[in-house]
Order: structure tokens, then C-alpha cells, then sequence
């Protein structure tokens, strides 16, 4: 009731924009009933808010993280330095926060001109940040003949993880935005815009240089690995024994046939009958469910300016028809990107993983919802592949120290 005219305007502004599962979070959080169509949920809100019913504070911070769980397109940055995190702790950025916070209700698509700190929350369970930030937006109004642009407010969110030491920056692939900050998108790329936003937290809130996250790129090798192993210990074991056995055996008949054959050339054969004789086990002894964590749906690679795809379009790449094909794109180059997916609750989240120079990214085709936990859990599993990796490179350097 303290609040005049116009912040009440823009409060509503912001809450046409929740969908019914957003709204879900209010339902639950103060056991309400909400009504059956979008307008009629939305008076209930109003009316709820206006008795006290559901909590103005809460209510506030709700419609800021309005497209939180919207937000399909996530950067992941990892500051040079982790002793950051000890001296930008919640308490230190929190009072850098307090000095520039706009709150939601003074955020509307005719007067904000930059970004906006809106609000800020510490989950203490996680050890998290959210910060969520508004900028301004131009979307494409394709109703008319002649398409035209509208002023919007568009909605992203940095998170500091304080556990796995990394920052995330989670934006909206947003249909039919034309321009976000005054910088131009195109197809939903969002890579420029996230420059801007991640610019605006160095700017203001904490200065950091970020680590080339080279990590995720043996992480991505190793989530092909184990999809594609057969997981049989008694192919293992025949495929050793062939090596041991009968492979220099091979070798000295094919030299026999062709006298030019060298050791470069031996080495290349080896590896291929190896490769042809795990493939013919396989289709004997079958393979055994693996415990990969993550399923595969496209396989991008580079060599050069040659590419190299395998997409499933969304659909796990199926093992008899992709293993070898995908095994030569990895012996041949490096893997450029990555199409994963996640499933919990009999739901599936397909995220296409690429490294960039200064983060890695994760981005849905879709914009469906996603709660925020499921991202979490996504980079929670990622980062066990860097944890094992960091073991593996300690464990090598004491035994070269030894």
C-alpha cells in the first residue's frame, strides 16, 4: 500500500510475464489456491499479496527470478584466482550490492537504460548468490505485416557458487528478441550479450580474470568414453589376450605380404585390427549397461577447417550405429561441442556443451522450464569429470616427484 502508482505498474508489468509454473512456487510456498487461466492466477496473486497473505518481500523476489528457471543458455566462468571467493564472500558483496540495487517495482521497459542489480539472494544450503539483474530489450512484434520492435525488460542472473568456486551467468534464450542491451541478437545467440552482462558484474561487483576452463574438454572426451564402453569385463579380458597373443603375429604376415610395411605403418595397423577385433567381440558378447551419467546426442569435432558431426537431433546416439564413427572423429581431432542429456524424474534435459575462451556454455534447444536444481545437478555431475581429472594430474606429478 506504500507504493505509488507507477511502481504498482510496474510490478504488474513483470508479473505478466510469469508462466503458471512460476507461479506454482507462490502456490506452494503459502499452500494458496490460484485460479484455472493465466489472468485469474494472477488477480490471486494480487489479492494475496494485498491481504499479506503471501509475504511482499518473497513476492518481490519472486518476480525478479521470473525467468530463472527459464534461463537455457548458461556461461560458466572460473576466476584465475580462488582465493577471491574467501575476500568476496556474501557479506562483502552484499553491501557492494545494496549501493546500486533498483528494486523490480522501479524497473519498466520505458525508463531502464542499462543493466540493473534488482535483487540478491544467499542460499545458504548451497553455498549460492543469485543476483538478478534487468537490462533493456527491444523485441520483434511479428503480429503486422510489418514486423516492428517493442520495448522490453529482459531478465538474466549471475550465480556465485562458493562450493565449486565458479561463476554462472544464466540468461534467456528469449523468442523473438531483437536486441538486449542495445546489443543485436541473432537466432537467440546470446554469446555478446553474455560479454555485456558478465562485463557489468567485473565492473561493478568483482573484478576477476577468468581460467581457460581446458578441463571440459577432457571432461567431454571422457562422458564419450564412458557412453561408448561396452562395460563387459570378458571382452576386456579376450581383447587383452588377443594383443598379447596374436597380434605381432598379424603383423609379421601383412609385412610378409608387403615388404615396404614400417613401424609407422605397424603401429597404425595394430591399432586398427585391435579396433576391428573389439568391434566383432562386441557383436558377439554384447555390451553391458554402462553407468555414464550423461547420454549423447550430437559429437562435434574439428581438424583444421574439416568438421565433423554426429546429431541424433535430441535422441541418444544410438551404440551399434555411432560407436565407430564417433571413436574415428575422436582418434582424428578434438572435440569442438558436445550434446548431453541429463535425465531426473523420468525428464530428460539435452544441453549442448562448447568451450569458449575465457568459460564454457551450456544451451538448450529448447526454451522449456527448467528448474534451477537441474542446472545445478548438470554442473555438479560436469564438475566431478574436473575433480578426477585434478586427482589424476597430482597423482602423476608425485610419482614424478618420487
Amino acid at each position: 500500500m506504500d507504493l505509488e502508482d507507477h511502481q504498482h505498474d510496474n510490478l504488474f508489468y513483470v508479473l505478466d510475464k510469469a508462466n503458471s509454473k512460476q507461479m506454482s512456487i507462490l502456490k506452494e510456498e503459502f499452500n494458496v489456491k490460484l485460479g484455472k487461466t493465466l489472468e485469474e492466477k494472477r488477480d490471486q496473486i494480487i489479492h494475496y499479496v494485498m491481504s499479506d497473505t503471501v509475504n511482499f518481500n518473497f513476492f518481490t523476489r519472486w518476480l525478479s527470478q521470473v525467468y530463472l528457471n527459464l534461463n537455457n543458455t548458461i556461461y560458466i566462468f572460473e576466476p584465475e584466482h580462488k582465493s577471491l571467493f574467501k575476500k568476496y564472500n556474501y557479506k562483502y558483496v552484499s553491501a557492494i550490492l545494496n549501493d546500486i540495487l533498483c528494486p523490480v517495482y522501479e524497473i519498466h521497459a520505458n525508463s531502464i537504460i542499462d543493466i540493473q542489480v534488482i535483487d540478491y539472494q544467499y542460499i545458504n544450503l548451497n553455498n549460492q548468490m543469485i543476483i538478478s539483474l534487468a537490462a533493456p530489450s527491444l523485441v520483434m512484434d511479428n503480429s503486422k505485416e510489418n514486423p516492428t520492435t517493442f520495448k522490453d525488460v529482459y531478465f538474466g542472473y549471475i550465480i556465485i557458487d562458493y562450493n565449486k568456486e565458479h561463476i554462472t551467468l544464466s540468461l534467456y534464450p528469449q523468442p523473438h528478441v531483437y536486441s538486449i542491451n542495445n546489443i543485436e541478437t541473432s537466432n537467440r545467440d546470446l554469446d555478446k550479450v553474455a560479454n555485456n552482462f558478465i562485463n557489468f558484474f567485473k565492473k561493478n561487483i568483482w573484478a576477476f580474470n577468468s581460467t581457460p576452463p581446458e578441463w571440459i574438454v577432457f571432461a567431454m572426451s571422457d562422458i564419450v568414453d564412458e557412453y561408448f564402453n561396452h562395460n563387459n569385463p570378458l571382452i576386456d579380458k579376450k581383447l587383452d589376450e588377443f594383443k598379447e597373443n596374436h597380434i605381432t603375429g598379424i603383423l609379421d604376415i601383412l609385412e610378409e605380404a608387403e615388404k615396404s610395411i614400417d613401424e609407422s605403418n605397424k603401429l597404425r595397423l595394430s591399432y586398427a585390427i585391435g579396433n576391428a577385433f573389439e568391434s566383432e567381440l562386441i557383436e558377439i558378447y554384447k555390451t553391458q549397461p554402462n553407468k555414464s551419467k550423461f547420454e549423447i546426442f550430437l559429437h562435434e569435432a574439428d581438424k583444421g577447417i574439416v568438421s565433423f558431426k554426429a546429431n541424433s537431433k535430441g535422441k541418444p546416439l544410438t551404440y551399434a550405429d555411432s560407436r565407430n564413427v564417433v571413436k574415428m572423429m575422436m582418434e582424428s581431432s578434438y572435440i569442438s561441442s558436445l550434446g548431453i542429456t541429463y535425465s531426473e524424474d523420468e525428464h530428460n534435459y539435452p544441453y549442448k556443451i562448447t568451450k569458449l575462451s575465457t568459460c564454457f556454455c551450456l544451451k538448450r534447444a529448447t526454451t522449456a522450464y527448467t528448474p534451477k536444481e537441474i542446472v545445478d545437478n548438470v554442473l555438479y555431475n560436469l564438475n566431478e569429470y574436473k575433480t578426477r581429472k585434478e586427482t589424476e594430474n597430482d597423482s602423476s606429478t608425485d610419482q614424478e616427484s618420487r
